[in-house]
């Protein structure tokens, strides 16, 4: 594969000659799987060259390399190189490079597997309160991973590195970290304390009055307006995607996800080819927050963008998912914050100013048409999948039409 990306024949026999030899062909097949530049084969080979050097004049066996190698010859080396090898780009670039090369390694065996590091008594409580929260209660995994680490802070500040007696945990223990945090943090931070407490109630290491220390953050859910956009808002969010690219025509696709579907960044992102069915004319969301699946009408004007992308944009991969990486490594499936950097880019280069730029004001946006079109909040709870109708309820503060035929008049003062 190095005669393909490099044209000096003496470069090739350099690194061929190299102590990792054949590997840093492998590397480079590894790298065009994956669709990338040939600039960044030759600068990835050169890096890997430049590490072979530096092994073989350190003496360091190939079967001990691991991640801390790859971050001694970084940390330690680069800074202070004289080699007269190649550098291979900055010293991030050598080590996304040397990253790709320790896989490639791996995968064809030529160095053992890294040994997992023993968990230590924290890592054990965390890991059976994670199943828990995923099992039992159904929260989703991103939720569970934010708990476990608000968690995990909360035990370290407890127990340090030392052992865990969660009998040991106190009511002044939990108000002295919940107090510490930052306020905005505050609302997420004590959810995720009380569940804990939960957990260890149902466990038998405390009992129901710990739970009466975590202090309560005033939250008032229906407070507030929705944040949206007007009917011509959206419009000319939309008219900022440069549609003669693939790449506009794929942000273009998801937007109309968010605000016609009134889908999350993370369902866009996990969305499949198998989950629309083009005949019925229907979209199947797969289990989220609702922990089921859910089928959703395919808008004429959603399913046109999804077909002119699929057939005109979208890079050849085989993977099943509808949206997916157009740069480095193309073909690979993206998750929610690339849907997410998509709608703030189209927001800055749109130049509106309104009170937010991100996905869930799309969402917001699908609730409110659909309201004031006349849709019942039972109607928009089904297509949002909330799993409470009180949920659904703060869009019957922007149905302005009803609002007014139910209002009282107001009566006037006379001096």
């Amino acid at each position: 594969m190095l005669d393909r990306i490099f044209h000096d024949h003496r470069v090739i026999e350099r690194l061929r000659a190299s102590f990792l030899g054949s590997s840093l062909d492998d590397l480079s097949v590894h790298l065009a799987e994956r669709g990338y530049s040939t600039t960044v084969m030759q600068q990835y080979a050169c890096a890997g060259g430049h590490f072979a050097h530096w092994l073989e004049s350190r003496r360091i066996p190939l079967a001990t390399i691991q991640e801390g190698t790859i971050e001694l010859f970084v940390q330690r080396h680069l800074p202070n190189c004289r080699c007269a090898v190649p550098q291979g780009g900055a010293a991030h670039q050598i080590h996304a490079a040397l990253g790709h090369l320790l896989t490639v390694l791996h995968a064809h065996q030529r160095i053992p597997p890294e040994c997992v590091a023993e968990k230590g008594p924290i890592d054990a409580v965390i890991d059976v309160f994670n199943t828990h929260l995923l099992q039992a209660r159904g929260i989703t995994i991103g939720t569970g991973r934010e708990y476990s680490r608000v968690v995990r802070k909360l035990l370290q500040a407890k127990y340090g590195i030392g052992g865990v007696d969660l009998r040991l945990l106190t009511a002044i223990d939990l108000m002295d970290f919940v107090a510490n945090q930052p306020q905005r943090c505050k609302q997420n931070i004590t959810c995720a304390v009380r569940s804990f407490v939960r957990f260890l109630q149902l466990q038998g290491f405390c009992n129901a009055q710990l739970l009466s220390a975590v202090p309560r953050v005033p939250f008032r859910k229906l407070s507030q307006l929705p944040k949206y956009l007007t009917a011509r808002q959206l419009d000319h969010l939309l008219q900022s995607f440069n549609r003669r690219t693939a790449i506009g025509r794929r942000n273009y696709a998801m937007a109309l996800c968010l605000a016609y579907l009134g889908l999350r960044a993370g369902e866009v992102a996990q969305l499949s080819i198998d989950d629309i069915d083009w005949r019925a004319g229907t979209l199947c969301i797969p289990k989220g927050k609702t922990r089921r699946a859910s089928i959703l009408p395919l808008p004429a004007k959603v399913g046109q963008a999804l077909v002119s992308y699929l057939r005109a944009g979208r890079p050849k991969t085989f993977d099943r998912r509808v949206f997916v990486r157009h740069l480095t490594p193309k073909g690979a499936a993206i998750d929610g914050g690339v849907v997410r950097n998509a709608i703030r880019r189209a927001f800055e280069q749109s130049g509106m100013n309104v009170p937010s730029r991100g996905t869930h004001v799309l969402r917001h946006t699908a609730g409110t048409l659909m309201v004031q079109r006349g849709a019942s909040l039972k109607e928009i709870a089904d297509v949002l999948r909330h799993r409470n109708i009180n949920t659904t309820a703060i869009y019957a503060k922007v149905d302005m039409p009803t609002l007014a035929s139910v209002s009282m008049p107001w009566p006037e003062v006379r001096l």
